[in-house]
């Protein structure tokens, strides 16, 4: 296929140009699924195969939450390593967060940059997006911009280099995606949207409780209309549905003032539509219901015929955000909590320093919707302290709406401010607050340098610490143990020391930035580039055996950037 016509694959009739497939599941009108081990792909003979420049859009669903599923865009002459670049992958740490990759071949060696996709989740639809143009490849999802890479982007066949072609792969009996759409423009042409069937994601109302509903339909002759009442008031205009019957299911997200007690729920099909045969039939489905994030048993519809089908919505606990307060003295430490709450509600402890303050806490406020207050007091003083939070009661459905977590959504220690985290699995996570006055010396034996332009200082424990700076030059101080830092905007120093083990920086700006050794000598620092959990960067090892800190996304240093105190 030459890599200057436009491609649109939409699965209606066939795989299209996608031939070389392996185990695909093509039962359903409309769709691809991979699964266990399988793959489709364009097939890849030559330089010339596939396509260049231009713009990959694919429309699909991402069923894992570790690796196993892939979009690709494979070398036209079929030798690897060279210029695969990976629209989309997962990453090995069970979060199910998506990256894309930039490969090229080393003197014989896979070489690579990868790109986190940060706030994409699994699960549910997307668009992914590549933009292949001379010098610059953008990685985009759902029409937001996730990442661009400047360096190291192929050459296509028409200007001297090769082409690449389309390629979906899943090598995990735990994952599977789903493939709607495959689209392929060239680069500076445009190509009119084809007709596509992908689930929809709907929203009206507004208020406090919020009642979501998954839909789907058989399209005939146009697509099924509705409209819904809540308790005999309509909520939004007339909806139209896009997701297929068995397909995936739009969500429908109403909300309202409706508050704990029970609910009628009314979906009215509006435009059923009969052709003589199955196959040519309108019809709606309702495919399940939540309110207020709690799934409702058995409160599913089937609408045939054009009219009217009721739903009951039970009375529910109240998930109101809630203040709560425990221990005394003259600090105070808040917290904003939130939850996903299923089969109940997310349970937890709190510790300052090491020491527990109040018992068993409950959430209540769900994530997104509000936050829960919690008010310690103490009398912990001035200086750095660790808020280790320890999420008790973790619960898992299997799939990401049927998951029980805890959201520490801020913290601030008599009035200074500092970030919180996502607690998705039961156990503690630490978090740093900084000195309110001073500058320290950690555990090294030079003098830590000082928190400028509104930065603070950042003390870490002998456990692991999750600490994340402000927007000035902070100073942070890891300590011992697996640490996870990132220091946020403005020029910050991350100081380490001997026996402080592994650890990790997430936003060190080369030239900028500056890792700062206590006692360490200058002689034992090595480095190397590598990748730890689908992400490349810079390892550097120091002081004594299991010492060593990765720069996430760094490949060169400046030449100021280490300084020995």
């Amino acid at each position: 296929m030459s890599g200057t016509t436009a491609t649109s694959i939409s699965f209606d009739n066939g795989l299209g140009s996608l031939g070389n497939a392996y185990n695909v599941d093509q039962s359903v009108p409309g769709q691809v699924t991979l699964a266990g081990n399988s793959a489709l792909m364009e097939w890849a003979v030559g330089p010339s195969s596939g396509h260049g420049y231009g713009t990959y859009t694919i429309q699909a669903q991402v069923n894992a939450n570790q690796p196993g599923p892939a979009i690709i865009l494979w070398p036209g002459d079929n030798n690897w390593p060279g210029q695969e670049i990976d629209v989309m992958e997962i990453t090995p740490n069970g979060s199910g967060q998506q990256y894309g990759t930039v490969h090229w071949s080393a003197g014989g060696s896979d070489a690579y940059q990868a790109q986190i996709f940060y706030g994409v989740s699994a699960y549910t639809p997307h668009t992914y997006q590549l933009v292949w143009e001379p010098g610059l490849i953008t990685f985009k999802v759902d029409g937001m911009v996730e990442a661009t890479v400047n360096s190291h982007v192929p050459v296509d066949y028409a200007h001297g280099g090769m082409n690449d072609t389309i390629g979906f792969l899943n090598n995990n009996s735990n994952t599977s995606i789903t493939v709607y759409q495959v689209d392929y423009t060239p680069l500076g042409s445009t190509a009119t949207p084809p007709v596509s069937h992908v689930p929809a994601t709907l929203a009206a109302g507004s208020g406090s409780d919020q009642l979501v509903l998954k839909v789907s339909e058989d399209a005939y002759n146009g697509d099924a209309q509705y409209t819904v009442k809540v308790d005999g008031t309509q909520v939004g205009g007339t909806f139209t549905a896009a997701a297929l019957h068995g397909s995936g299911a739009d969500t429908v997200t109403l909300t309202g003032n409706w508050g704990g007690s029970a609910h009628s729920v009314v979906v009215n099909f509006l435009n059923d539509a009969w052709g003589g045969t199955p196959g040519a039939d309108r019809n709606l489905y309702v495919d399940g219901v939540s309110y207020n994030g709690i799934a409702l048993p058995n409160a599913t519809a089937s609408l045939m015929s054009a009219g009217p089908a009721s739903l009951a919505v039970p009375a529910t606990a109240t998930h109101a955000p809630t203040s709560l307060a425990a221990g005394s003295g003259s600090d105070k430490l808040v917290l904003k909590i939130s939850e996903d709450a299923y089969n109940g509600d997310a349970q937890y402890t709190v510790k300052v320093d090491g020491t527990q303050v109040g018992g068993t806490f409950t959430a209540t406020a769900l994530h997104g919707s509000g936050d829960d207050t919690l008010t310690l007091s103490g009398s912990w003083g001035t200086g750095a302290h660790t808020v280790q939070v320890n999420f008790l009661n973790d619960a898992w459905g299997g799939t990401a709406s049927t998951d029980r977590n805890l959201y520490v959504d801020s913290l601030s220690y008599n009035g200074q401010a500092a970030s919180g985290g996502s607690l998705m699995s039961a156990g503690p996570v630490n978090f740093g607050i900084a000195a309110s006055g001073g500058t320290g010396t950690g555990t090294g034996t030079g003098t830590l340098p000082s928190p400028a332009n509104g930065g603070k200082l950042f003390q870490g424990t002998t456990g692991a610490d999750h600490i994340t700076g402000t927007s000035g030059d902070d100073v942070i101080v890891g300590g011992k143990g697996n640490d996870g830092m990132a220091g946020g905007a403005g020029a910050d120093s991350f100081v380490l020391a001997q026996g402080d083990g592994p650890d990790w920086i997430n936003d060190f700006n080369a030239g900028t930035d500056h890792l700062v050794f206590q006692g360490i000598a200058k002689a034992s620092v090595t480095t190397n580039l590598t990748s730890y959990y689908g992400s490349g960067g810079l390892d550097i090892h120091y002081g004594t055996a299991g010492d060593q800190v990765f720069l996430a996304g760094v490949w060169k240093l400046g030449a100021n950037d280490l300084v020995f105190a």
